[in-house]
């Protein structure tokens, strides 16, 4: 043994009473991702301390990784320490297997980044978005790929495939965005329309669950197989970890906090509906009454973060005034985060889930929206264990790094369906 977890890896194995063909190449496939993400997760590690890690029974382990080490995403090195017989082989990923080119499109502006295939950031570049739309957003994700495809040329490795972290309603399946408000989408065949231009594979995936499995992997959900993941920026959205698996729901459009309401007859939301938690707790909905108490000259020192005009201020801005004293930004946030905590209260007790990440651009508040979030969430559930509030720790490139990964074990799945065809 090498002293790693000996948790079981959160990928479970599909339990059916008869095997069909298509089922054992499932099956296969689900047992490839789980002992890659145990290498990307615990590596250097032994093939004994994958096979308790992942349920798998050792002879498994031995046939599978040669799978791996022969599609050239993991490689021996080095011996670990013996428990008494023979010092173990260890197993670590093959970083020069390829690249994956990743894009995030949850925040202000779009990132893309370049990742190896141990899901290691090569290159990170920003692009402003310049409009909105099917054309615009079009424009905007082939700017992108093209800008880190000539970054790549300098690796001298493969593009295995393209992955996008996308706000909205996805059928992850089709790679089709149903709907996605603040982008002005709908219907949008993203996925059809990269992989014809391109001719790469194409994994698109709703943002807040993509977010949620980085922060699973690598971040502040580390060892936690339940727990919700928030986004509040933007948009609200949500990612539900259960049992180590990201939710999606029947149709896959599991996630839509945002578009809960809160409030009925409230404030009108982008996506026509009135009272959406997202109208009233987003961080445009936090902008608006900030912008509103430094217009009116409510809040003087508002007023000075952004130079005499209110259309300039941020929510870095209005958590600077908040720990400044300023009550109107102070109050602005718990207006907000009272929202939150009813949107959640409600998610948490229908999941029977106890912790809750929270992630985004109100990060950048901090405890001043963290601290009235946990005490109306304590308000709204005396009945039950009190809710636990995290923030992320990944952050922005929770994003990149979480398609990126999903993109990667997505892209094994392709190879041996391939193989076998």
């Amino acid at each position: 043994m090498t002293g790693k977890s000996s948790r079981r890896s959160s990928l479970s194995r599909p339990k059916h009473p008869r095997w069909t063909g298509q089922d054992l190449q499932a099956l296969r496939i689900t047992n490839l991702q789980a002992l890659l993400t145990a290498v990307w997760e615990h590596s250097p590690i032994s093939r004994v301390d994958l096979s308790t890690m992942t349920g798998l029974a050792p002879s498994s382990v031995t046939r599978l990784l040669q799978e791996l080490m022969e599609m050239g995403l993991v490689q021996e090195t080095g011996k670990g320490v013996s428990s008494g017989g023979r010092q173990p082989v260890l197993v670590v990923p093959n970083p020069n297997a390829g690249l994956v080119i990743s894009l995030d499109l949850s925040g202000p502006q779009a990132r893309g980044g370049l990742f190896d295939a141990a899901n290691n950031l090569l290159v990170s570049i920003d692009q402003p978005f310049t409009g909105f739309g099917p054309q615009a957003i079009r424009d905007l994700v082939f700017e992108l790929i093209h800008r880190l495809r000539a970054e790549a040329a300098q690796f001298n490795r493969p593009i295995l495939a393209i992955g996008i972290s996308q706000p909205g309603q996805i059928d992850t399946h089709t790679g089709v965005i149903y709907e996605a408000s603040n982008f002005r989408l709908r219907n949008f065949p993203l996925r059809q329309i990269l992989t014809d231009e391109f001719g790469l594979p194409v994994y698109i995936e709703h943002d807040a669950s993509v977010a949620a499995l980085a922060e699973k992997y690598y971040g502040a959900a580390r060892n936690l197989d339940y727990f919700l993941y928030v986004l509040v920026s933007t948009g609200i959205g949500s990612g539900i970890i259960i049992g180590g698996q990201v939710y999606r729901g029947e149709t896959g459009k599991s996630g839509e906090l945002g578009h809960t309401i809160v409030n009925p007859g409230g404030p009108l939301c982008v996506c026509g509906k009135r009272g959406c938690l997202e109208a009233v707790a987003a961080a445009p909905a936090i902008l608006s009454g900030a912008r509103k108490m430094a217009a009116f000259g409510r809040s003087d020192l508002l007023y000075e973060l952004c130079g005499g005009s209110p259309e300039k201020l941020t929510i870095e801005m209005v958590a600077q005034a908040a720990r400044a004293g300023d009550v109107f930004s102070q109050d602005i946030l718990a207006r907000s985060a009272e929202y939150l905590a009813l949107g959640l209260i409600n998610l948490t007790r229908l999941f029977d889930i106890r912790r809750v990440i929270v992630g985004g651009e109100i990060s950048e508040t901090g405890e001043l929206f963290l601290d009235p979030l946990r005490e109306k969430l304590i308000d709204y559930g005396r009945d039950r264990l009190d809710v636990e509030i995290i923030p992320a720790r990944l952050q922005q490139n929770s994003f990149l790094r979480g398609i990126s990964m999903l993109t990667l074990q997505e892209a094994i799945g392709l190879r041996v369906k391939n193989l076998e065809t």
